[in-house]
């Protein structure tokens, strides 16, 4: 989880004309973020933050969509799930570990940002030990963020970070409130209430009937899942390989 922008690709995205240029550009950061996760994050190894869980899995959902036809995402790249197949695989999960970890990746676009994405995250439960150095854990309408970035911004505990727009569409909220300071490896989180209305206006893994496109309806989500003891057979395909 971090800071993501990548010049190239938002130049990429920014310079498109045709079709065929922005489906590659969108293709592109669609592959970005899913690689993000599942190659470079693996959080699963107990660092501060993040729970020391036996297994893993990366779970892409539709928070928006499916169009229809469904779409095919991509060669490599598991199929999304619905959102009501995703809650049955959450609750697979949660009966064999009640304490299951469950978060989704958050992008947004902080206003003294640039146009950069933040990749912040939100848990479905509490934060995990250590995820936080000052302050408390985000309500809606409440962002944690690093200290680092805090400090680089001057900004402090109770302050209103600004959020910008995105390809055309206006952030769902003007500001969200600085609650909490995370450690300077992690980039933040947010309330998990607010978590898919954010995704919604900032996730460049969009979708039409025909595949990756910009202002497509379709939005998909990464969630992670972490949790001890047996492997649902729901998630057998999904389990990532120990870090």
């Amino acid at each position: 989880m971090g800071y993501s922008r990548d010049d190239a690709v938002v130049a990429g995205v920014r310079a498109a004309r045709g079709r065929t240029d922005r489906l590659i550009a969108a293709a592109a950061v669609v592959a970005v973020a899913a690689g993000l996760w599942a190659v470079i994050a693996q959080p699963w190894n107990g660092a501060d933050g993040w729970p020391d869980a036996e297994h893993g899995a990366w779970l892409p959902v539709w928070v928006a969509g499916p169009p229809q036809p469904t779409p095919d995402i991509g060669e490599g790249f598991p199929e999304p799930v619905t959102e009501d197949a995703w809650a049955a695989i959450v609750a697979d999960l949660r009966a064999t570990d009640p304490d299951a970890y469950v978060s989704m990746t958050v992008p947004v676009v902080l206003a003294d940002d640039a146009g950069g994405l933040t990749m912040l995250e939100a848990v479905d439960g509490t934060l995990a030990d250590g995820a936080l150095v000052a302050g408390r854990e985000p309500g809606p309408g409440e962002v944690v963020l690093g200290a680092a970035t805090a400090e680089a911004h001057g900004w402090a505990l109770g302050d209103a970070i600004a959020l910008a727009g995105s390809h055309g569409r206006t952030p769902p909220f003007a500001t969200l409130t600085l609650v909490g300071l995370a450690p300077d490896h992690l980039e933040g989180w947010v309330a998990w209430a607010d978590a898919r209305t954010l995704v919604g206006t900032y996730s460049f893994a969009r979708f039409d009937s025909s595949g990756p496109a910009l202002d497509g309806s379709g939005v998909v989500a990464d969630t992670h899942l972490l949790w001890n003891g047996g492997i649902p057979a729901s998630l057998e395909d999904q389990v990532l390989p120990d870090a």
